[in-house]
């Protein structure tokens, strides 16, 4: 929900997260407090504009991902491939 709002996530490697990184919406850390102190401490230590564009990088990675519009149009290449013979989508596994 965070992500969505455009708040920059910490995220341990416990949950299913690992892309937020990537996407440059947030940190995806060790489950351990070390791990987590150090993280929070490079989070906290940015300057405003940093987390701004990042908080930006994450809401743009749930909008394109994660709304209805970017889950109906996943749906939509589905469909296209499997009625029409379209091009297989990258998260079709076979």
């Amino acid at each position: 929900e965070a992500l969505s709002y455009g708040i920059p996530c910490i995220t341990s490697t416990g949950t299913p997260w690992q892309e937020l990184p990537l996407y440059g919406g947030g940190w995806w850390t060790e489950n351990n407090i070390k791990a987590l102190a150090g993280t929070m401490q490079d989070a906290l230590s940015l300057p405003s504009a940093d987390l701004e564009v990042m908080g930006k990088a994450g809401r743009d990675w749930m909008a394109r991902d994660f709304s209805w519009d970017g889950i109906c149009s996943k749906w939509i290449a589905v469909y296209d491939y499997i009625l029409n013979n379209g091009k297989k989508p990258e998260y079709i596994y076979e």
